[in-house]
């Protein structure tokens, strides 16, 4: 239906609890946002040695992270599509959202409670795959 049902950002220990009492596996589709699909970027020539392998550590957890939240989701019957992610150009600057792009998500869905930038990620997400294709 491509449509949100709750928006609330979990620990991921708890996170397939919590989808599996709002939706059930086998009529869901679950977009996950997959940085490891994007050409390696963390390679920061500019940044000293100690902060690039700081970066790419945390690229690393991230990517680990996601792959092994992807496999438990498989696990529990959930059809799994990897889409890059999406580029927000002046909705999102240097990893945060922009007051721009704060206003294009509150607009877009209706949702004026506070949230966080990775569920205002996700929201943006289904408002674009509503509009083409991501996979």
């Amino acid at each position: 239906m491509k449509r949100w049902v709750l928006w609330k950002a979990f620990a991921n220990e708890d996170l397939i609890d919590e989808i599996l009492k709002i939706c059930d596996p086998s009529s869901a589709l679950i977009l996950l946002e997959a940085g490891w699909l994007n050409k390696k970027s963390n390679y920061r020539k500019t940044a000293g040695r100690r902060v690039s392998e700081a970066i790419s550590r945390k690229v690393g957890q991230n990517q680990a992270s996601g792959q092994l939240l992807m496999r438990m989701l498989e696990k529990q019957g959930f059809i799994v599509k990897e889409i890059k992610p999406l580029v927000k150009g002046v909705l999102k600057r240097d990893g945060s959202w922009t007051v721009t792009g704060r206003k294009f998500i509150e607009e877009n869905t209706g949702i004026k409670s506070r949230i966080n930038d990775e569920v205002r990620d996700a929201l943006f997400i289904v408002l674009i795959s509503n509009q083409r294709a991501l996979f």
